[in-house]
């Protein structure tokens, strides 16, 4: 598979008012908007601040950068993932960018013993916020399925799905391996293939069927998770995990990142089920100036 897969939490709002627009129905994106325009101040210390650590920790044997940095969307320091849980929820309580800044020391700090406060430059990142799209995005919807252009909006509806929660909530960065992939490795007691976003959309006969449910191509999203599934699938890695690492190595995949792939795996299960969201891959996800971390 050669994908950069992506895990995304799917707030069922955003499903919601995706029904809503492509019906030509009267959509309300005011709690996306409040959670981008959050994501964005968090990103403004964020960013720079994994830059500054990827410069001070470079061929560090114990900074887990391919977690710290490239997994998670946020610096976070922990491995258990309802501590993960508790981080996000602060960062998205905040409102000032020193508060955040605070916090992303004190988690260095945790990690390192000491505090490098003298080794940081950080220089927040300003910028007029552009405009999100969602207009323009939902009309482009609405116009493919007035055309019956079915194939067309089945295949886009998911990744379209995927940027909008993208750009307001935490997502993590699996690099070539999803849940596509964890489908594949036939995990005991992960039995059938998740009916995914289609039960979601099933009012719309016509496209359902050109939904897809594993990664197909670049720019795309595949199996999604119900809250339900997300408990399952959870519930399975913990208990089948010596399996499923046997089943990576058979697929040849290396140990180190074997576990790294379950690591951010369970923490986005955990996060969707903290809040009882769907999880959906996706591919390629970007905003429109992409960030070097995600």
């Amino acid at each position: 598979m050669s994908f950069s897969c992506t895990l995304h939490p799917v707030d069922p709002r955003v499903i919601r008012e995706l029904r809503q627009g492509i019906k030509a129905e009267r959509e309300d994106w005011s709690f996306l908007l409040r959670l981008w325009r959050q994501k964005q101040l968090i990103n403004r210390v964020n960013q720079p601040f994994k830059h500054c650590l990827q410069e001070l920790f470079t061929g560090h044997p114990e900074f887990r950068v391919a977690l710290y940095l490239w997994g998670r969307p946020f610096f976070l320091q922990s491995d258990d993932p309802n501590r993960i849980n508790q981080g996000i929820a602060s960062l998205y309580g905040m409102n000032k960018e020193t508060e955040i800044f605070d916090f992303f020391l004190a988690e260095l700090t945790r990690l390192t013993g000491d505090s490098p406060t003298k080794q940081l430059s950080i220089k927040f990142q300003r910028h007029k916020e552009p405009d999100l799209g969602i207009n323009q995005v939902m009309e482009r919807l609405r116009l493919a399925y007035k055309n019956r252009s079915y194939q067309e909006l089945g295949m886009d509806l998911g990744f379209v799905l995927a940027q909008l929660v993208g750009v307001a909530y935490p997502y993590w960065h699996l690099g070539s391996y999803g849940l596509s992939f964890l489908e594949e490795l036939r995990i005991p007691g992960w039995e059938n293939q998740p009916a995914g976003l289609q039960a979601h959309f099933s009012e719309f006969e016509a496209f359902v069927p050109y939904i897809p449910q594993n990664l197909e191509r670049n720019l795309s999203a595949g199996i999604y998770l119900d809250p339900e599934e997300v408990r399952e699938l959870a519930a399975l890695i913990a208990a089948e995990e010596p399996v499923i690492l046997y089943r990576m190595a058979q697929k040849q995949l290396a140990l180190d990142s074997a576990r790294l792939l379950l690591q951010k795996t369970r923490e986005a299960l955990a996060y969707a089920e903290e809040y009882r969201f769907g999880l959906m891959e996706a591919s390629d996800i970007y905003e429109r100036k992409p960030p070097p971390f995600p």
